[in-house]
């Protein structure tokens, strides 16, 4: 079995609604309390053997393309994990993934790494599953609870990029086609 697969969440736990919000002054997302299944292979991760763990964990980004996620868990262990992704071109993107983690060394470097690799495995094949190019409009995926921090992503990035047209476009004084109104700029304009 995969290793999201086995620390998915407790089947008897209902959620509560996922409630966007600012983190800190950098990332924008959510905040969240679970009860995991804590198998044999996650408790090098979360310090405990206990059969059901209680994690409380963040997911956020900060725009552009910036993703992180925090884990605490009552064992005082906490693990920050980055995802920075670099689009390479409309189906391409490189993706670099750090995880910093107070741990006590008490569990071999080499075990939480084959541990961190197996997720990101299969987080990259879920990845390459999905197909064709990633809709920035606001009906383009499914209306569930799941996606509305990617629906908050989508709209706040269409909206940076829109910003950044608008500004390249009054640097040069042009006047410019801004959704279904049209704006001018005047040369030294404040931006």
């Amino acid at each position: 079995m995969g290793a999201h697969r086995d620390l998915r969440s407790c089947a008897e736990h209902v959620y509560p609604p996922i409630t966007l919000a600012h983190l800190d002054d950098d990332f924008y997302g959510y905040r969240y309390e679970i009860e995991a299944n804590n198998p044999d292979a996650a408790t090098v991760t979360s310090g405990s053997h206990a059969p059901v763990i209680a994690r409380w964990m963040t997911t956020g980004f900060s725009l552009p393309f910036t993703t992180r996620s925090t884990i605490r868990y009552a064992t005082g262990l906490e693990h920050i994990l980055l995802l920075l992704t670099t689009p390479i071109d409309d189906v391409t993107s490189y993706f670099t993934f750090v995880v910093w983690r107070n741990d006590d060394f008490s569990v071999s470097a080499d075990e939480v790494v084959a541990f961190d690799r197996r997720i990101g495995m299969e987080d990259k094949a879920m990845l390459e599953r999905m197909p064709g190019v990633l809709s920035l409009g606001v009906a383009a995926a499914v209306s569930v609870q799941a996606d509305r921090p990617s629906l908050a992503w989508r709209r706040q990035f269409v909206a940076l990029l829109q910003g950044a047209a608008q500004r390249e476009s009054c640097q040069g004084g042009e006047p410019h086609v801004h959704g279904p109104s049209t704006q001018t700029c005047r040369a030294n304009q404040p931006l």
